[in-house]
């Protein structure tokens, strides 16, 4: 469960990290 925990808050941050790149190249 603490695994399955910790993945989901690394995705969590790996898809704000891609957000704010993404801010970053393309921004609107």
């Amino acid at each position: 469960i603490i695994i399955g925990k910790a993945f989901l808050e690394n995705k969590f941050t790996i898809t704000e990290a891609v957000r704010c790149w993404q801010k970053e190249l393309f921004p609107v």
